[in-house]
């Protein structure tokens, strides 16, 4: 009887238990276009550790749920994210529709310190020769570009040490201060790129509430052999280039290696020449004189992995020559056929092919050396980043006296610049209760920098800076519809300049009969500097995802950002050759605080449509910016002065982008961003300010269901739309406004499972259009941006 109790008990006991976990949540993921299984997508269930991975009938389950509210995210490489949200009381069956959207470069934004599921792609239709100008594409973002082949990001009217690129972990320091100093990284290793705003910033650095993340490729989950294979030309500056990316995954090892170069000529103008003041600009042949140059990256990282310890160690170098145009007024002696390879060889034959690299020009090498080291447990997630980094910029041109009596160095009389900065960081970043309702982050980073200069120019003073940050992040999700999230961030640096004064330049002042405030002022090119800055970071930030308005989503954040003086805006005293313009630091300048309300809505819907609106206002205290001198006693230098000076402003604007798909092949967009800002102190606009643009382009998909053979193609015309740039700072020309139009097409062809290509056709600029670039550093001198231009590029991946 016994027995038979005790059978019955665990049988009611195991019906009970069975009861509560028979729920089970199983679905199909397919193609939006075609209704053809997706194999491989992972379906994973926010706030746990469960996900699966779709078979090759794009089916997915889960067993053994409790009745609950669950939301799942489904993604794929190639497909735009989804949501869906499930009230579970009873076995449920899905049907998921991927849209595709195959990626070269995704943003994410991240506002209350949440990233969100909907990333913002980069189509594959736009590829790019550089990382730089693949940024540009993204509403809001905006690039400050040199020539043909430099270019760097501005986000919503800031750029410089107010957008930290952080690169493997590790803060990118490539004395980027210089409006001419691009991003040094390879893009073919990158896997893809956030763009950050919010609480999770304060992990990456104190300055902004704006940080561009660089994700490398690393470990799956399985063993691989697989890479990439590269080639693209231009047309406007006879472009060539190409890159091979390797990689291998075999048990606990982990390696890859990458290669990119190019090379490229003078670019084409719409226009033979150009007047800037007095001055007629002729450009022979329809061309920028000395603007070619040439480009190359090298890295190698290797992985390993042992039970819940995973580390990378990578070395990369990457390095650029490139042509600086000069005014034919600025020094004697510069000819386009200028040694190219071995600046001091007198018997070097001229070359004066277009491709040729002449005097002046810069180089830069960036060599850097980082392991990212990783500890999982149950309890917690530790990330440790070291890296050393060796930034080394030199410009050359033939020596020249600004003044009477300046001596010429007794070696390497071309070497004009000569920068080498030396920077070692660390940081770690804890992450607690990550599968729970609140998690928590706490970060801590250390950071020294050695700067040492030569070169008859000067420009720069040497210094040493070290800076140190502690930061607190908490999120906590009340319900599967509100998200709260809120961070500090205490930053202390201390920067140390070593001053210097010109004794010749004294003496020659003193000859010329200038008075002692004028010879000191014009003589101490730096003063000695050693200060310490310290000050706090915070941002506040709400997350709202209603059930009632499926697809709709609402962000609020609010956040007060900290950055102290960088070096040039403290030292600087010199002419920066490739901005036109002399440049003088001010060592009064105080720590730049500034405070940030940044909203943002999104709504996507199943039929196609989606919306994306981001205004924001930005508030400074004491905004560090460059303003012109209005007199000087003394004229050493043809190029016009500029010193940094402080004062009240305020930013604001919006980014906005509309698609919409129609009949799951045709797809209609719209973006624009807009950035407007104002001097609270004398009531004018701030100078450099990019103008409203707007880009609508109407694209057509087919995705043909095809195994083999094209699988895939489309075609896009494009029109952007650049407002005329009035509002502008003191002594600042305005800009008038263009419109371009561009097309583009693009397929996909399979010969095997394991090999495909990609080819990509574009036309820009189609109808040759003369227009200025409010942004460029060539603006100044009324020298329009590069004329029509035709890009092919041919993407092989292969699968071993």
């Amino acid at each position: 009887m016994k027995k038979i109790l005790f059978i019955l008990f665990f049988s009611v006991v195991y019906l009970q238990l069975s009861a509560q976990s028979t729920c089970a949540i199983s679905g199909k993921v397919t193609n939006y276009n075609t209704g053809s299984p997706i194999e491989g997508a992972v379906v994973s269930i926010i706030n746990t550790p469960v996900s699966e991975l779709t078979d090759s009938l794009g089916v997915f389950s889960f067993c053994h749920l409790r009745d609950d509210e669950y939301t799942l995210l489904v993604n794929y490489i190639g497909y735009k994210t989804d949501t869906v949200y499930v009230s579970l009381h009873n076995d449920t069956l899905l049907d998921i529709h991927l849209k595709p959207l195959a990626v070269e470069l995704g943003e994410v934004e991240v506002s209350a310190g949440y990233i969100e599921p909907v990333i913002r792609h980069i189509d594959y239709d736009k590829p790019s020769t550089s990382f730089n100008k693949m940024l540009s594409i993204l509403p809001g973002v905006a690039t400050m570009n040199i020539g043909g082949g430099t270019s760097k990001p501005v986000i919503r009217g800031l750029s410089g040490n107010r957008v930290a690129v952080i690169n493997r972990g590790i803060g990118q320091q490539n004395q980027q201060w210089g409006a001419d100093h691009g991003i040094d990284i390879n893009q073919l290793d990158i896997y893809d790129a956030n763009v950050y705003k919010g609480p999770s910033s304060l992990l990456l650095g104190s300055g902004s509430t704006t940080a561009i993340e660089i994700q490398p490729y690393g470990f799956e989950n399985k063993d691989f052999f697989k890479g990439e294979a590269q080639l693209y030309g231009a047309s406007n500056n006879d472009l060539f280039g190409g890159g091979l990316a390797v990689r291998w995954q075999k048990g606990s090892w982990f390696l890859q290696g990458a290669y990119n170069y190019k090379d490229y000529a003078d670019y084409r103008l719409p226009v033979e020449k150009a007047d800037y003041e007095s001055q007629e600009i002729a450009f022979p042949d329809k061309r920028l004189p000395n603007s070619a140059g040439k480009e190359y990256s090298l890295s190698g990282t290797v992985g390993f992995r042992k039970k819940n310890v995973t580390t990378y160690m990578n070395v990369s170098n990457n390095y650029q020559k490139s042509g600086l145009f000069e005014l034919e007024e600025e020094h004697s002696g510069h000819e386009h056929g200028d040694a190219d390879d071995d600046h001091d060889d007198p018997d070097h034959d001229a070359d004066n092919s277009h491709r040729n690299i002449a005097m002046p020009y810069a180089t830069a090498n960036h060599f850097a050396v980082t392991n990212n080291t990783e500890w999982k447990t149950s309890a917690f997630r530790l990330s440790v980043n070291t890296g050393y980094q060796y930034n080394h910029r030199r410009e050359y041109e033939h020596f020249h006296e600004h003044y009477e009596g300046q001596p010429e160095p007794e070696t390497d009389d071309d070497i004009a610049v000569d920068f080498k900065l030396r920077t070692y960081s660390s940081n770690a970043r804890l992450f607690l209760d990550e599968k729970e309702n609140w998690t928590k982050t706490i970060g801590a980073s250390v950071e020294y920098q050695q700067n040492r200069v030569g070169g008859f120019e000067y420009f720069l003073p040497r210094y040493n800076q070290i800076s140190a940050g502690l930061s607190f992040i908490n999120t906590f999700r009340f319900t599967d519809e509100w998200l709260f999230s809120a961070g500090a961030r205490y930053d202390f640096g201390n920067m140390d300049v070593t001053g210097f004064y010109d004794n010749t330049l004294a003496t020659y002042l003193e000859e010329q009969g200038y008075g002692e405030d004028i010879v000191k002022q014009y003589a101490q090119r730096a003063y000695d500097v050693d200060r310490n800055f310290g000050s706090w970071s915070a941002s506040v930030g709400l997350v709202y995802t209603p059930r009632s308005y499926k697809g709709f989503t609402y962000k609020a954040n609010v956040s007060k950002t900290f950055r102290f003086p960088s070096a040039n805006e403290l030292a600087a005293n010199g002419v920066h050759h490739a901005a036109f313009r002399y440049e003088i630091g001010n060592p009064d300048l105080k720590a730049e605080n500034g405070y940030t309300l940044d909203l943002g809505l999104s709504y996507d819907n199943k039929e196609g449509l989606s919306l994306e609106l981001s205004p924001f206002v930005n508030y400074y205290s004491n905004f560090i910016f460059l303003q012109p001198v209005e007199e000087t006693p003394v004229s050493l230098y043809d190029d016009k002065p500029y010193q940094y000076s402080q004062a009240k402003a305020i930013f604001t604007g919006a980014e906005y982008k509309i698609a919409w798909l129609l009949l799951r092949q045709l797809e209609l967009s719209s973006a624009g961003s807009f950035v407007l800002n104002k001097n609270l102190d004398d009531h004018n606009p701030l100078p450099f300010t990019p103008p409203f643009t707007m880009t609508n382009e109407i694209k057509y998909l087919k995705d043909t269901g095809k195994k083999k053979g094209l699988i895939y193609y489309q075609l896009s015309a494009s029109h952007q739309w650049y407002a005329k740039q009035s509002r502008v700072g003191f002594d600042e020309a305005k800009t008038e406004g263009t419109s371009l139009f561009n097309a583009g097409a693009g397929f996909d062809y399979r010969f095997t499972p394991k090999f495909a290509v990609n080819f990509n056709l574009q036309v820009q600029n189609i109808f040759n259009t003369r227009y200025l670039n409010h942004m460029s550093l060539y603006r100044r001198l009324n020298i329009p941006e590069p004329g029509r231009n035709i890009q092919v590029f041919l993407r092989i991946p292969f699968n071993g």
